[in-house]
């Protein structure tokens, strides 16, 4: 069975990252796996991750309804559970800042002292 994964920038970054050796890792290719990023995404904050392990398949929200799903205009449900899960791609998103700057102050008080 296929797991499906709703995936964030930073995940996915990691994945695509943790997928190539440390050698080859540089600015352009951050940059090719941000405009990766932007063109699956489609105005979304998430995209979809389908498959076992490390190494998943993406897709943008609208090729997984049409081609995954099949749920072309059919599903009222699949939209509501598309924006849970974008509120919820946000609400990591936010997290995750947050957490960088509570870190950040952390290091700033050390510094202060």
């Amino acid at each position: 069975m296929l797991d499906y994964r709703i995936i964030t920038k930073e995940e996915y970054k990691k994945i695509r990252l943790n997928s190539v050796s440390a050698s080859s890792i540089c600015e352009g290719m951050i940059k090719e796996i941000d405009k990766n990023w932007d063109r699956l995404r489609k105005g979304y904050d998430f995209i979809i991750a389908v498959g076992l392990g490390d190494k998943p398949m993406f897709y943008s929200v609208e090729y997984f309804n049409e081609h995954i799903l099949d749920s072309k205009g059919k599903s009222n449900k699949t939209e509501k559970q598309l924006k849970i899960a974008s509120s919820l791609a946000a609400i990591v998103s936010y997290k995750f800042a947050l957490e960088f700057e509570e870190s950040l102050n952390k290091v700033k008080e050390m510094l202060d002292k």
